[in-house]
C-alpha cells in the first residue's frame, strides 16, 4: 500500500506513506498419525527500493498507512522523490522501477512441545511508480 497509489503516481517533493497490508500469521500443519508439526510465518519487515538508484531502506513491521491525507510530509515509513520519473520535455510515460521486499520470520512447534525457528524468508514485489513535477511561473507585480 502506497499513498498515493501507484496507479495515480505522485509529485516531486510530496511525501509518500508506505505500508504493507497485514497478512496476519500464516500457519501450516503436517501430521502422520500422532506425529505433527506446525510452521508459522509472521511478516516482520519491509525493504523498499524506490527505483532512484539510492540505497534501499527498511521499515520494521508493516510500515505506516497514511493517516492524514492533508499532509505533503512523508510518513514514518516514507519516501520523497526529488526528481520526476521522466525527464522534462520527453512526453512522460516513464516510471521509476520500484520494489518492496517482504521479510517473514518462520517458527515451528512439534507434537513433543519442542519449538524453534527457521531461516527468514523474503519475497519481492515489483511495481512501476510515475512521479511528475509541478512547476509554477511567478509574475512580478
Amino acid at each position: 500500500e502506497i499513498s498515493p497509489d501507484p496507479a495515480v503516481g505522485a509529485y516531486v517533493n510530496f511525501g509518500l506513506w508506505l505500508a504493507v497490508d497485514d497478512p496476519g500469521p500464516v500457519s501450516a500443519t503436517a501430521a502422520v498419525g500422532p506425529v505433527w508439526e506446525t510452521i508459522t510465518a509472521t511478516y516482520s519487515a519491509s525493504t523498499w527500493d524506490m527505483g532512484t538508484g539510492g540505497e534501499p531502506f527498511s521499515c520494521d513491521g508493516l510500515g505506516t498507512p497514511i493517516v492524514d491525507t492533508d499532509t505533503a510530509e512523508e510518513g514514518p515509513c516514507g519516501f520523497t522523490y526529488e526528481n520526476p520519473s521522466a525527464p522534462r520535455f520527453t512526453g512522460g510515460g516513464l516510471a521509476y522501477e520500484a520494489s518492496v521486499t517482504g521479510t517473514w520470520t518462520i517458527s515451528w512447534v512439534d507434537y513433543t512441545g519442542a519449538t524453534g525457528s527457521l531461516d527468514r524468508l523474503s519475497r519481492v514485489t515489483e511495481f512501476d511508480y510515475r512521479v511528475r513535477e509541478i512547476q509554477t511561473v511567478g509574475v512580478a507585480d
